[in-house]
């Protein structure tokens, strides 16, 4: 009876192991059929097949194949854009996994990242950043730091903390899954272009606009080569580069990659990337006062969201910000404060009480309510932005923001704001309390400002934003001086000086301050000559690629290029702080400062063009005296008064000149006066006139009332830069170099056929050798390769020769030097070449044309030949504002360089130079053309001049001095042989 019951059961298990078996070869072929049906995008006949293989795996009790069919489920939805039902399925894939693993299961990784996914559709960045955390700590614990799905999940922490406004830390994750990426897929991939975007984005949000720029179109290029010219991800790419090119003004290639991004977007479904495109049209027309456009494309953005996604999607918000900024610029207040509002509730509900687009809105509404004086409102408003970009929104209980923000440039703007409704507030209360409660917030928001620049890797980024910041400080500047004005307190006068300085020349201070710290901030030399050549091959790249806009060769090199860049500046800013804050923590100097380092009769004049007026400071040893001026009376004059000055073809017109001295030049300078130096500091169009030639009188001969007559000038960059320029300089190998090369008939090489031989530059440096006995390379000698082969420094170093000026690529404007004998050198060096070229002559005459003539830069100064020799380390420079004649060039600057053999003061030297010439010149020579395009950048002092090669004379004196003692020895044995 045991043996029957025995064989019926095992009959009975061997019966129900084959049904198994059988059962489970067909949920087998369910699945497969169903995985090939997902992968050949067939999704709704997928879903079909996924549900029944699901309810056969909970028949059976298989509760981790339950699990998985869940997620096949979540997956299949999220793909047919059905992300609420992708979420259930996801939920539920959780819960079965929980049932037999503990929480730090790996399996689970895959349903939290299906569920950042759908919530990231659904526009709730709280939710999808929380499950995006807890699917890589999974994968990092899992495969650790350096496997490549762990670099996927870096990129995807990075874009999830974007979501969330955290744009640091985001591209903390991006730069750690680049490398990882790049060793896997050398040739390129879609994960790599995609991350590039997302970099892109998040230094966008930072305002480095230009390094975004460089990473979106290293993106399309990739991803053109990789998918073609409509792949679908173009579609996002273009977007986020019209965006960027939208914030630097460049509206015209804003709108083209637009529009290039929605057609893309709607053949491939992507109605987020079609409704943001909508608004940003909706952006642009609107700054271009085409409001009713802008009105259509900001309802159209709202109808394609709501239609295709939710109508609580967080893009919606920009559309209904945008509709209430035009409202508000009509002043229909009440329906621009509830559309506001309604902004604000989408933003709360996706991405809870702190986000960097929650405070945009605040501040809006801020000043919303300020334009009505509901002063506290206004206040209100701006203390709820402050709390939603605060990491602890409790530090906001008090009036100062926490430096732990999510955002520096939202956290601006709310300063900003605050001082507004302080200055307001100040107009209608008569309250002094307010204003010095607003120029308390301009010096918090200086100290942001400086913060932020000091994070930008891309110097082009760099000035753009000090260009912005210009405002700022015109804000700044005018609240001093009224505080100054009610008080009467000097204080006021100082931050006012200190402001007008903070924006100017700062990359170069920048850049000739960190040549000050080798060796003393703990970085080694290796690393700083390694970003000094990667810079110098980036230049040579981009000069190249302008030449030969097609060479994929060239355009790949230059990525690569800028990639080790990028990657070594910030090496070096996480593994050498100390450096970093030493480098960008540049201080201008204060007013108190400037007057010690003048002397009784010297003065500086420094301008500030602010938006309606200008600002001039004149700084004396014992005072300072601010005037203001109108802008556009001296705006007017200046583009007049530069074409009559600089050509010789035009009539001097004694009424402009005049005219500008007047509005230039302070009333204590008018009359008499113990001055006799003139410091210009200019700003704007200002770098582009020589003040010498401004008239103090309107009699017949011009000649007896030009202010070069009464002081002698120089200019500099900056207050800073000047009092630094002070400090005495060592003294130098030469006395003299010079280089003066041939063209024309005796070049036999390239352009140089075409350019006019200069037989007067040649005298010019035959003089200057003979004058202060030094070094002259002319002709065939004067070669690129012989100035670079020089490693003697010298006192005056002078280049009279050919330049050619690139406007709207300042840094390949170049020096032309002989070619025929150079078989090392192009025989053109050019400005970005200097710029990596150490020159630390006490002073540098170029004396070809339109060496300090250039593409203006608001603050940062004029782009050109003589400012690059300036990042170079020269102290000083002469140069020319416009082409100018051979020969009075030779009279001219012979006679400087006379004057400066003499010890004169180097601008008393070439203002005896040009009264000299003026008083031989007959009235047709006398005209300005001729002898005022040359002026002074530098300082006060004369020449440090050591005559000759110093070491022969050292060694002579040693030999006599040899000669001496072997004498006294000989007498001293002779005298002893005798004793």
């Amino acid at each position: 009876m045991k043996r029957i019951l025995v064989l019926t059961g095992i009959l009975w298990w061997f019966g129900n192991y084959l049904h198994s078996q059988t059962d489970s070869l067909a949920i087998l072929a369910i699945e497969n059929e169903a995985d090939s049906l997902y992968r050949a995008r067939q999704y709704d006949r997928a879903v079909v097949l996924y549900q029944q293989m699901i309810d056969r795996y909970q028949e059976a009790r298989m509760i981790e194949k339950t699990a998985e069919g869940y997620l096949a489920l979540g997956n299949t939805y999220y793909r047919l854009q059905q992300p609420r039902k992708a979420i259930d399925y996801y939920h539920n894939c959780v819960t079965q996994y929980l049932k037999l693993f503990p929480e730090d299961e790996f399996k689970l990784h895959r349903p939290y990242m299906g569920l950042s996914a759908a919530y990231q559709t659904l526009g709730h960045v709280k939710l999808q950043r929380e499950f995006q955390y807890k699917s890589h700590e999974l994968i990092l614990a899992h495969h650790g730091p350096n496997h490549v799905r762990t670099a996927i999940s870096f990129s995807n922490m990075g874009s999830t903390a974007a979501q969330f406004g955290d744009y640091l830390n985001a591209l903390d994750y991006y730069h750690r899954a680049l490398p990882i990426l790049q060793i896997e897929h050398p040739q390129g991939h879609e994960r790599i272009s995609g991350l590039l975007v997302n970099m892109g984005i998040a230094y966008s949000h930072l305002d480095d606009i230009e390094q975004a720029i460089e990473y979106f179109h290293k993106a399309i290029h990739m991803d053109i080569l990789l998918g073609g010219e409509n792949h679908w991800v173009l579609a996002y790419n273009y977007l986020d580069l019209g965006q960027a090119y939208g914030k630097i003004g460049q509206d015209t290639s804003a709108m083209h990659y637009i529009q290039k991004s929605i057609p893309i977007a709607i053949d491939n479904d992507l109605y987020e990337v079609h409704g943001t495109s909508l608004y940003e049209l909706g952006r642009l027309a609107a700054a271009q006062d085409r409001e009713d456009q802008a009105l259509d494309y900001f309802y159209s953005a709202i109808d394609v969201i709501i239609n295709s996604l939710s109508k609580d999607h967080h893009s919606l918000a920009l559309n209904y910000t945008g509709i209430a900024d035009i409202q508000f610029a009509h002043r229909q207040f009440s329906n621009a404060e509830s559309n506001y509002n309604l902004s604000l509730n989408i933003l709360s509900n996706a991405y809870g009480k702190r986000h960097p687009r929650l405070a945009e809105v605040f501040a809006k509404k801020s000043r919303l309510f300020l334009a009505q004086d509901r002063f506290d409102l206004a206040h209100e408003a701006i203390m709820k932005g402050l709390k939603s970009i605060d990491v602890d929104s409790s530090n906001h209980d008090q009036e100062n923001a926490s430096w732990s923000t999510l955002s520096l440039p939202k956290l601006l703007d709310l300063k900003l704001g605050k001082a507004d409704i302080f200055q307001r507030q100040f107009e209608v209360e008569k309250d002094i309390g307010r204003l010095s409660s607003a120029l308390s917030l301009y010096e918090e928001a200086d100290q942001i400002i400086n913060h932020l620049r000091r994070g930008f890797i891309n110097n082009a980024s760099k000035a753009f934003f000090q260009e912005k910041s210009i405002q700022i400080y015109d804000r700044a500047l005018q609240v001093c001086l009224k505080l100054g004005d009610l008080t009467g307190n000097e204080i006021y006068l100082e931050r006012a000086f200190s402001f007008s300085e903070q924006n100017k020349s700062i990359l170069l201070g920048e850049s000739l301050y960190a040549n000050t710290l080798t060796g003393i901030s703990g970085i080694p030399e290796g690393l700083l000559k390694d970003e000094t050549d990667l810079r110098s091959s980036i230049q040579q790249a981009k000069t190249s690629l302008i030449d030969h806009p097609d060479d994929s060769l060239i355009r790949t090199e230059l990525d690569i290029l800028k990639h080790k860049y990028d990657s070594l500046v910030l090496f070096i800013k996480q593994t050498y702080p100390d450096y970093f804050d030493l480098k960008y923590n540049h201080e201008t100097i204060r007013l108190s400062a400037v007057r010690q380092f003048l002397e009784a009769d010297e003065a500086l004049l420094s301008f500030f063009q602010g938006d309606s007026l200008w600002t001039i400071f004149l700084v004396l040893k014992d005072s300072c005296i601010v005037s203001q001026k109108p802008r556009n009376v001296i705006d007017d004059a200046l583009p007049q008064f530069r074409k009559m000055v600089s050509d010789p073809r035009n009539q001097f017109l004694a009424p402009v000149a005049h005219q500008l001295y007047e509005q230039l030049i302070p009333p204590f300078l008018q009359k008499d006066n113990p001055v006799e130096r003139l410091v210009i500091i200019p700003d704007g169009l200002l770098g582009h006139i020589p003040f010498e030639t401004l008239l103090t009188g309107t009699g017949k001969d011009p000649r007896l009332n030009y202010l070069v007559q009464r002081y002698s000038i120089t200019m500099a960059n900056s207050a800073t830069l000047f009092c630094q320029r002070q400090q005495g300089r060592d003294k130098k190998t030469w006395a003299y170099v010079g280089f003066a090369p041939v063209y024309g008939k005796g070049s036999k090489s390239d352009f140089r056929d075409s350019l006019s031989d200069l037989p007067f530059a040649r005298k010019e440096i035959a003089a200057g050798r003979k004058i202060f006995k030094g070094l002259q390379y002319i002709d065939q000698e004067a070669t690129e390769t012989n100035f670079r082969l020089m490693r003697e420094s010298s006192s005056v170093l002078h280049l009279a020769m050919h330049t050619l000026v690139e406007d709207k690529s300042p840094e390949r404007s170049r020096l032309i030097f002989s070619k025929d004998a150079d078989t090392l050198a192009d025989g053109s060096l050019h400005a970005y070449e200097i710029y990596n070229t150490a020159v630390s002559s006490d002073l540098v005459i170029l004396s070809g044309c339109n060496t300090g003539y250039g593409q203006m830069h608001r603050g940062e100064g004029i782009m050109s030949l003589s400012r690059a020799f300036m990042y170079a380390g020269c102290s000083n420079v002469v140069m020319s504002l416009w082409r100018v004649g051979d020969q009075p060039t030779f009279t001219i600057v012979t006679q400087f360089l006379t004057n400066l053999k003499k010890g004169m003061r180097k601008m008393e030297a070439l203002r005896e130079a040009k009264l000299n010439y003026l008083q031989q010149a007959d009235p047709v020579q006398a005209h300005p053309a001729n002898w005022a395009s040359l002026i002074l950048m530098g300082d006060t002092k004369p020449l440090t001049i050591r005559s000759g090669k110093y070491y022969y004379w050292a060694a002579l004196m040693l030999i006599f001095t040899i000669l001496g003692l072997s004498k006294i020895l000989k007498s001293r044995l002779f005298f002893n042989r005798r004793s």
